[in-house]
């Protein structure tokens, strides 16, 4: 179980404690054809929730990340940081059956309009994989960050790849993975 410690910068200290892996228990619900599934799910994030590869903040180096580009830094990014204390409930939220969660070539993606600490309303991006490690359901959180309204680099989002959480779980269970279908 992974426990973040704090990320202290000059006089400040920033409390990652939110962001320590945690279980719970997803309830699908009974259905006249079927009783209720429980799933007991580990949940951890990485860094990139609340770093990014852009130093707004002017903050030293976080970490470094391989990508099939290099290395690159990550730097600790005050807005991601106050929108990753959000990230627990919001998962813990993610079987209510409004939601849609969408496939991509390297794992699925959900969006939510939320509101900041500003109370400006704002597109909020959680990317995530979901794999079964022995017998453990694990929901890893890879990433999540405001949506920079003005960029183009948006993920296809459509029918053809959009699936409820259960079909996410069921699948992951089951030892299949949902591929992108477009």
């Amino acid at each position: 179980m992974t426990r973040w410690t704090p990320y202290a910068h000059k006089s400040q200290v920033f409390n990652l404690s939110h962001l320590d892996d945690f279980e719970h228990t997803f309830v699908q619900i009974a259905i006249a054809t079927a009783t209720a599934k429980h799933f007991l799910v580990l949940v951890t994030f990485t860094d990139h929730t609340f770093t990014d590869s852009s130093n707004e903040d002017n903050m030293p180096i976080y970490s470094k990340t391989h990508s099939r580009e290099g290395i690159k830094n990550r730097y600790f990014n005050q807005k991601r940081w106050e929108l990753s204390k959000l990230l627990p409930d919001l998962i813990r939220a993610f079987d209510e059956s409004n939601k849609r969660f969408y496939v991509l070539p390297d794992g699925a993606y959900f969006r939510l309009e939320l509101l900041d600490v500003q109370n400006q309303k704002v597109e909020y991006d959680i990317f995530f994989d979901m794999v079964k490690v022995k017998r453990q359901t694990v929901l890893i959180i890879k990433s999540a960050y405001e949506r920079d309204p003005n960029s183009n680099e948006r993920p296809k989002l459509d029918r053809t790849n959009h699936f409820g959480f259960f079909k996410l779980l069921h699948a992951t269970n089951q030892g299949k993975r949902i591929h992108k279908r477009y």
